[in-house]
């Protein structure tokens, strides 16, 4: 069966190709966003969503802070975003995070 949601999509190893313009549209993997996100961009995305800076997520992960930045930077680009806070509300709006954590 193929993936349907963004974390069901994560599970695979090539990229991800995320978007849905409302919480409750299925991921479709095939059809969406044309700027796929790699695994690691999905848990830096995922971090920025729970609130982590920068420091925390390259603790978590064993990276550079300047890596993180790099991360977020292109996680911003490929999702034509500003800034975290809007990165925040977009991965809650399309299930990367889950939906206790976004209303918080």
């Amino acid at each position: 069966m193929p993936p349907t949601t963004a974390l069901d999509v994560l599970a695979d190893h090539d990229p991800i190709h995320v978007g849905a313009s409302t919480a409750t549209r299925k991921v479709d993997a095939a059809t969406t966003l044309a700027h796929p996100l790699s695994r690691r961009e999905v848990e830096v995305l995922r971090c920025l969503a729970e609130g982590a800076s920068n420091k925390l997520i390259a603790r978590k992960f064993t990276l550079a802070e300047a890596t993180v930045k790099v991360h977020v930077k292109v996680v911003l680009r490929k999702l034509k975003l500003h800034n975290r806070t809007q990165a925040a509300m977009w991965a809650s709006e399309h299930g990367i995070v889950p939906a206790a954590i976004s209303r918080i």
